[in-house]
């Protein structure tokens, strides 16, 4: 059990000046607010607080963090007050028990309480980073009691953990925390996998010790061959992470073989090359499996040698090589750096140069449940180092392209970023990215972003730098466009309107419809938000009569020149469609209208590439359905592979024929493996018709495969 005398002292022996008078107040305000309160464990609910200060003064942080850890709950489950806390405590431990207590204090359903707590807690990181440190801490500890809960919440808690607090320590460097934190989620998330591979752990670590105490020894006496002076640590690797192995390599337990890991803890960088140099002269080695983390430190400043070898019994051994300062970094990570600045206010510059731009773009997510998504999705991503040819390291997410990373230096080249180079080659801008790649970006003041730029990016920050250049341009056609709309339309009811307008000018009456300016007007016709109809002149020109029937003619000439599609936009019939030729959609598919510049609206399909990755503006999107009992037909392209063998191509077109189908267009090609590709363009009336053609096609003696292309 944790004494705050032990806390005490703990901080003096890293901080000898600490105000202890601070810690011992913050202690017995505690004590008091949570006087009689107690945990499901049923001990004294002061023992979490002493538990949380505890893990901070582990991490060596400051007595402000450590007292705030003391008081993290005293406003949300106590009578205190925030004016009392300042008072007594200052604005600064305040202020973080407030942004701590606001985190908790929701109402909302259960999976948006939790989007919004998360987002809080991020929200409230970049203020002051002691609130994330002290989340931490409490996360952990809650996660060491998990089991006084039931199964429903232990499962949900850990979830959360796993996806969210675990990938976050790993960010800020915690290696320690996260490790804990991906262990007793394991647990609770899988618990049969969990302790049969923790029983099958206990039963070969009797050898896994005695090899790793074999390894240990040989590496202290090659140490002191070379009169170097260093620690020497081993360990078995976490069970979590021999899980992911056995998951990601489709193996079971006796097959995963680098379980095993060493660790030389060194007095200087230099030690720390002359230690790799011996122990790859004395073992044999795994080069794919070599990392320089000092030369090129990942993004949260991990610094370390990786090294796998084999010794000459066979088995594997990661080999970690590192600086004391390293391996401290290492374990307590972005906290770390406090210990050697002693300065807070750096500490805090460091978080956010590091998360605000991570962040900034998830913090936009218009819903919590969404933002979660996109947090979850991105705190689990590799990360990738290239570098620049100055060799700068630009971290990015694992698929990142030289678009990402032209983004990542500076919006300006990414805009005019017209090609790249990677270790000296030309490549396309769509290629992927890897770790130590030196990428040389290509600019042209005359060069500008493509939409298909939307297709590969990976990061969120090039994506929506891309789609603000869009907006722009697009508001810029938009005015121009619906200017033009505006001024056909005003002569086309010139009869009707009279003087009205030089009565009130058209920019006092739009006004009335919370335009503020003829720009936003005309943009709001050029994107179709603003429809030029009968209603519209009644907003704007209340004291005209106006001949309905004419409105009506006029506007029904504008937009019932179409095709018979059978559709309806937003509930209305005879509005000017086209199907999109992208993606061809078929009645009984789901589909979107897309609403273009005085083109009427295309019709794509709910699943079509240019809705999903959002190069279509979505401003633009507008509902669409199929009308019942329409007959008309659609067009669906079709891919066949077959045999070419005699007699095939009439076989295929013979049997569409038959379920009536009229062929548009057949094409067929031979290939030198006996093979050969059909490719056929067919009117359909609906899904149900194509599935049919498809399986009778399928069924067809000679036909490899056939699919809608």
């Amino acid at each position: 059990m944790i004494r705050f005398e032990d806390i005490v002292q703990k901080v003096l022996e890293y901080k000898p000046d600490a105000d202890k008078d601070l810690l011992m107040k913050a202690y017995v305000f505690a004590a008091k607010a949570h006087k009689g309160q107690t945990r499901r464990t049923g001990e004294p609910y002061l023992q979490h607080l002493l538990e949380v200060a505890n893990i901070l003064a582990n991490m060596r942080l400051d007595e402000i963090s450590i007292a705030g850890g003391l008081l993290h709950d005293v406003l949300e489950d106590t009578e205190t007050q925030y004016s009392e806390l300042k008072s007594l405590f200052g604005k600064e431990i305040a202020d973080v028990v407030e942004s701590l207590t606001k985190i908790s204090a929701l109402h909302l359903a259960d999976e948006e309480r939790q989007g919004e707590n998360i987002r809080r807690i991020f929200n409230a990181m970049l203020e002051d980073v002691r609130v994330i440190l002290i989340k931490m801490a409490d996360r952990l500890h809650n996660m060491r009691t998990l089991y006084i809960f039931p199964e429903e919440d232990q499962k949900r808690i850990a979830r959360e953990t796993l996806d969210i607090y675990a990938p976050l320590a790993e960010r800020l460097g915690m290696g320690e925390i996260k490790e804990e934190l991906e262990e007793l989620s394991f647990r609770y998330l899988e618990p049969e996998s969990y302790f049969r591979l923790a029983s099958l752990m206990e039963e070969r670590r009797p050898e896994a010790e005695s090899q790793l105490k074999k390894m240990k020894s040989k590496i202290e006496k090659l140490l002191a061959e070379h009169g170097v002076e260093a620690e020497v640590q081993y360990r078995v690797k976490s069970l979590y992470s021999i899980w992911k192995k056995m998951k990601k390599q489709g193996v079971d337990f006796d097959h995963v073989f680098d379980i095993l890991g060493i660790r030389i803890i060194t007095n200087s960088i230099d030690d720390c090359y002359a230690i790799q140099g011996w122990i790859t002269q004395k073992w044999r080695t795994i080069p794919t499996r070599y990392k320089d983390f000092i030369a090129m430190p990942k993004e949260n400043k991990y610094q370390s040698i990786h090294i796998t070898i084999i010794s000459e019994e066979g088995v594997n051994f990661e080999i970690q090589i590192r600086t004391r300062e390293m391996h401290w970094i290492a374990e307590h990570g972005f906290a770390a750096h406090w210990i050697y600045k002693q300065d807070m206010k750096y500490l805090q510059k460091e978080l956010r140069d590091r998360f605000t731009d991570f962040l900034e773009f998830q913090m936009d997510s218009k819903s919590p449940l969404k933002f979660v998504e996109n947090l979850r999705r991105d705190l689990k991503t590799p990360m990738i180092y290239p570098i620049t040819p100055k060799g700068k390291v630009i971290p990015l997410p694992e698929g990142s392209t030289p678009v990402d990373f032209a983004f990542q230096i500076h919006t300006e080249i990414g805009y005019r970023c017209k090609g790249a180079k990677v270790n000296g080659r030309s490549v396309p801008l769509r290629y992927q990215l890897k770790t130590w790649d030196v990428v040389e970006i290509e600019t042209s003041p005359d060069h500008t972003p493509s939409r298909d730029w939307l297709n590969f990016v990976k990061t969120e920050r090039a994506r929506r730098k891309i789609k603000e250049w869009f907006a722009k341009i697009e508001k810029q056609r938009s005015m121009e466009e619906g200017k033009k709309l505006w001024s056909k339309f005003l002569k086309r009811y010139s009869s009707e309107l009279g003087n009205a307008l030089e009565k009130k000018p058209i920019e006092e009456r739009i006004k009335s419809l919370n335009f503020p300016n003829m720009d936003e007007f005309y943009s709001s016709i050029g994107y179709g938000k603003t429809l030029l109809n009968s209603s519209l002149l009644e907003k704007l020109f209340p004291e005209v009569k106006i001949d309905e029937k004419s409105i009506f003619k006029k506007f029904f000439e504008l937009v019932s020149k179409r095709e018979e599609l059978g559709i309806k936009i937003d509930g209305y019939s005879d509005i000017l469609v086209k199907i999109a030729k992208c993606c061809n959609p078929i009645k009984g598919e789901k589909i979107v209208g897309y609403i273009t510049r005085g083109k009427g609206i295309s019709i794509h399909s709910a699943n079509c590439p240019n809705i999903l990755n959002e190069v279509l503006e979505k401003e633009r999107l507008i509902k669409a359905e199929w009308e019942d009992g329409a007959q008309a037909t659609y067009l669906a392209k079709i891919k066949i592979i077959c045999k070419d063998i005699p007699g095939i191509f009439a076989k295929v077109a013979n049997t569409v024929s038959d379920t009536n189908t009229n062929i548009r267009k057949a094409v067929a090609e031979a290939f030198p493996d006996g093979n050969a590709k059909i490719d056929l363009a067919i009117d359909v009336r609906d899904i149900s018709h194509l599935e049919k053609i498809l399986k009778s096609i399928k069924d067809i003696k000679g036909v490899i495969s056939v699919r809608r292309v």
